[in-house]
């Protein structure tokens, strides 16, 4: 099961996706997420928040 995400990220970006995978590359962690049928790897460090209705909002 891949959650739904809204994701808050540091540059005041705002999307709604679904988390797929999550990957480390260089000692740096990434969430892949697909967000209208494409794949955006969001850098864990750029993500402000992410919520879901079932786990509410994690800061």
């Amino acid at each position: 099961q891949h959650l739904t995400l809204t994701l808050e990220l540091r540059s005041g970006e705002t999307l709604t996706g679904k988390a797929k995978d999550i990957f480390s590359r260089k000692q740096v962690e990434y969430l892949v997420v697909e967000e209208n049928g494409a794949l955006r790897e969001l850098r864990l460090d750029y993500i402000v928040s992410f919520s879901n209705p079932g786990i509410g909002k994690v800061v």
